[in-house]
């Protein structure tokens, strides 16, 4: 198999090991919005829907990346 179909499917299989159901890649991006190309009100609904989903994900790991990150600084300031 050629190196860079393998590190496409580890990036592809990285990217999605969340369950979210949103799009994640410029693909994904543009997919979706070809389906909703001439419903500009379903569109619109879609993208709030995955606007809260993705800061909703985010809220559940930033605080545990703050605290290592702040933990870092205080191991490196000793």
């Amino acid at each position: 198999m050629y190196p860079i179909l393998l590190v496409t499917r580890e990036l592809d299989r990285v990217v999605h090991q969340d369950n979210a159901d949103r799009p994640k890649t410029t693909g994904e991006w543009n997919r979706e919005a070809r389906q909703t190309e001439d419903t500009p009100g379903k569109r619109a609904q879609r993208i709030a829907k995955e606007s809260v989903e993705a800061v909703k994900q985010f809220g559940k790991v930033y605080p545990d990346t703050a605290k290592r990150s702040a933990n870092s600084v205080d191991e490196n300031t000793k």
